[in-house]
């Protein structure tokens, strides 16, 4: 990791690219910084380990020489550069000799969920997150702020960065909810999350230290425990505090480390806690006095008796399993976390629960053992539901009524994906749904041949992934029926073996979750080091971890994660950014888009169907379908939805995606922005898929998040505002007919992704 030091700011521009050096797998995602000619801007360089926030802790910085495997994998060129000036490097541009650097704020949007300093969690299920960092790095429903008597924004370094990173929208609403020109210590405000990346801002007055001598301390605790209740209020799950208090007002760090963790734990205990889930306790970069006294606190709360009212879960180590218990005849359960995780021998189909799944081929139609038993058990109607949306357009499961079965919908899985992210998939589904019960097969045991051994373990670790995430779930039951009773003595001895060990979460997670010890701004080049050392967090009891570690830092380990969430049934792409698959008739593929094409458009001669495989467009569409699930509460926010173009216009769609900047076109009547039919009619219109010189033409098949809509009309360039209050919250598209729309307008180049290009004639 190399870090430099300079007085310049830098303002990224919005455009993004990519940078492969061919000698190493390393990826360097810039924002475009203003380019730095060598002579003109000096910045001092000096390299060191990324020691996984354990080192960092202490007031030097340990400093190292690079490893040599580093050295030697980048270009001699920019080395000898480096050396020779000592400038921070990002790109070399070789022909006039120049660099671009990154800056600090873009780098922690990606990697914000990586400052994670200690996790710990409260006998009731609260998590506690240290985490260090820029404010406006962070996500989480609810902020808070600290404003003087008269609620002006930016006099402190906490309120200033929330209103640059806000806008003055902020001040104004603000303003707009204050009674008088003065308000008294102890008051909260709230107001939207403007551009911040949160739902609301909790603006309180903090008082100033007065040494003990009045009631400062009782108002700061009336101020953190106000906060509380108001998040349980409004339904928020997180909340974010920065070190109110204790900067221009001079309360001491470790009193507020001590009062703050005191009345959060007390607040975990009483009737009020329902729906907040995390607490994040955030520390300014190079803040060595409050990280220290926070991690003494933790220390101390981890310590103490596990009967009293401060037990702590030290670490997320002990009480994430229960005791394996046998309720019943050929049954076993135990608790993860806040899941009742159960295994028994049965029949599936007789099986009573919100959900149950069926284990299946990628046609699903699979007829033989547990599946055949599920479709038959259901009946034909769900039987002819599964064969229509299996034609369709669809992921990686799709799902059908309960039919005859005694639940509410059943999820069709396929049983030789991965398991485990199949049953997380199954698990943030029900969630989503608010289910609270899931029956599963042993997926993958069957005809997909899977290791029963391994198929546990992945089903089981699924589980607890889903616990981690959610301290207090909807989803309370999972339970595996097993149809031979073989594996339930596999499933058993796997619920064994957790019983008294240490999460996973906690084994390798934390050690992946870095300190990045950054100021803000410090423009920085990430490279690939490797390195060792001996970890020494206080509150945490590693158990077998206590050996030395290796790890990576750099842009490639989160390359490699990016890559995992491409769809699996891609063809292989040997390290191109994007490529172009001709489908073929008799695939099951080919045969579900000409089917939704086919619907309104049969008298139509196909000439070619294409899948568009285009890693940076799929990454970015699914970054925004995440965001636009969680703001929307997990809506169906997803259609797939045709866009006619013009042969010239498909090279540019296949690399760039939609370019809202050309509405217009062929149609603004309801916004300026890029359209999309409901049926394949409408695109296959002339107007719209002009034909070439040979007569062909043109629809795309596009996966669009259309969201919550509205009715749209000439001249917008935004969704309209939900919110007269707030018109920050904006509608996700707009439409023609909010009852019966025929089309939708999106404004937001990553809100589409164009999955197939459909070639065809009259």
């Amino acid at each position: 990791m190399l870090m430099g030091k300079s007085d310049y700011l830098y303002k990224p521009s919005l455009q993004s690219k990519h940078y492969w050096d061919r000698s190493i797998p390393l990826v360097v995602d810039t924002y475009l910084a203003k380019e730095l000619v060598f002579n003109e801007r000096p910045i001092s360089v000096f390299p060191y380990y990324v020691t996984l926030g354990l080192a960092l802790h202490r007031k030097e910085k340990p400093l190292r020489k690079l490893a040599a495997p580093f050295l030697v994998a980048l270009d001699p060129l920019i080395w000898k550069i480096l050396q020779k000036k000592h400038h921070l490097i990002g790109m070399i541009n070789y022909k006039r000799e120049s660099v671009t650097v990154r800056d600090q704020v873009s780098w922690m949007n990606c990697l914000s969920n990586r400052n994670v300093i200690t996790s710990t969690q409260t006998k009731e299920g609260l998590n506690l997150v240290l985490i260090s960092g820029d404010v406006i790095c962070f996500q989480a429903d609810v902020i808070v702020n600290t404003v003087p008597m008269n609620l002006q924004l930016g006099g402190g370094q906490l309120s200033q960065a929330l209103l640059q990173k806000a806008g003055p929208e902020l001040q104004k609403e603000l303003y707009a909810t204050r009674q008088g020109t003065e308000e008294e210590v102890g008051s909260i405000f709230m107001t939207s999350g403007c551009n911040l990346n949160c739902k609301a801002v909790l603006h309180v007055v903090a008082p100033h230290w007065d040494n003990g001598a009045g009631s400062s301390q009782q108002i700061m605790a009336n101020i953190i425990k106000k906060c509380l209740t108001t998040v349980e209020e409004f339904s928020f799950s997180s909340i974010t505090f920065p070190m109110i208090g204790t900067g221009s007002l001079r309360f001491p760090k470790a009193i507020f480390a001590e009062l703050i963790l005191s009345e959060v734990f007390r607040f975990s205990s009483s009737l009020w806690q329902k729906s907040l889930q995390e607490v994040h306790f955030l520390v300014y970069p190079g803040d060595d006095e409050t990280l220290q006294a926070f991690l003494d606190k933790f220390t101390t709360w981890s310590s103490v008796n596990p009967n009293e009212d401060k037990n702590l879960m030290a670490g997320g180590s002990q009480g994430m399993f229960t005791m394996v218990s046998s309720p019943g005849f050929a049954t076993y359960e135990m608790k993860i976390g806040a899941v009742t995780f159960q295994i028994a021998t049965g029949d599936i189909t007789k099986e009573k629960a919100d959900v149950i799944v069926n284990s299946t081929t990628r046609t699903f139609n699979l007829k033989s053992g547990v599946s055949k038993a599920v479709l038959e058990g259901a009946g034909p109607a769900v039987e002819n539901e599964c064969a229509v949306r299996a034609a369709q357009p669809h992921g990686e499961f799709i799902i059908t009524q309960g039919g005859y079965l005694m639940c509410k919908i059943i999820i069709h899985v396929l049983g030789d994906n991965d398991v485990r992210k199949t049953v997380s998939a199954v698990l943030e589904e029900c969630e989503q749904r608010k289910y609270t019960s899931v029956a599963l097969p042993a997926i993958g045991t069957g005809s997909a041949g899977k290791n029963p051994t391994i198929v546990a373990d992945d089903m089981i670790s699924a589980v607890v992934d889903f616990s981690w995430k959610h301290s207090t779930p909807s989803l309370k039951k999972v339970k595996v029926v097993i149809f031979l009773s073989d594996l339930l003595n596999v499933f058993h001895d796997n619920m064994k073996k957790r019983e008294n060990s240490t999460s996973p979460f906690f084994q390798s997670t934390c050690f992946e979750s870095a300190l990045l010890g950054f100021n803000r701004q410090l423009p920085i080049i990430c490279g690939r080091s490797t390195g060792t050392m001996q970890p020494r967090l206080p509150s945490t009891d590693y158990s077998s971890e206590r050996q030395n570690h290796s790890w990576e830092t750099g842009i490639a380990k989160e390359q490699e994660e990016n890559r995992n969430n491409i769809p699996e049934h891609w063809t292989n792409m040997n390290q191109q950014l994007s490529c172009v698959i001709e489908l073929h008739p008799g695939q099951s593929e080919y045969d579900s888009v000409r089917a939704l094409f086919s619907e309104t458009c049969f008298f139509y001669k196909i000439e070619k169907i294409e899948r568009i495989q285009n890693v940076c467009l799929w990454q970015s569409y699914q970054i925004k379908k995440k965001h636009m699930d969680i703001k929307n509460g997990y809506r169906d926010n997803e259609r797939v939805l045709f866009h006619g173009t013009d042969a010239d216009s498909v090279p540019y769609v296949n690399q760039h995606g939609f370019n809202r900047s050309y509405a217009g076109k062929n149609a603004a009547a309801y916004g300026k922005g890029t359209y999309f039919a409901v049926d394949a009619r409408y695109s296959a219109n002339d107007i719209y898929s002009r034909p070439d010189s040979n007569g062909r033409k043109h629809i795309y098949v596009v996966r669009v998040l259309t969201g919550v809509y509205t009715l749209g009309h000439a001249g917008l360039v935004t969704p309209p505002s939900k919110n007269p209050h707030n018109p920050t919250d904006l509608f996700d598209s707009v439409t023609n007919d909010t009852q019966h729309p025929n089309l939708f307008v999106v404004f937001s180049d990553n809100q589409a992704y164009p999955e197939y290009l459909i070639t065809f004639r009259s």
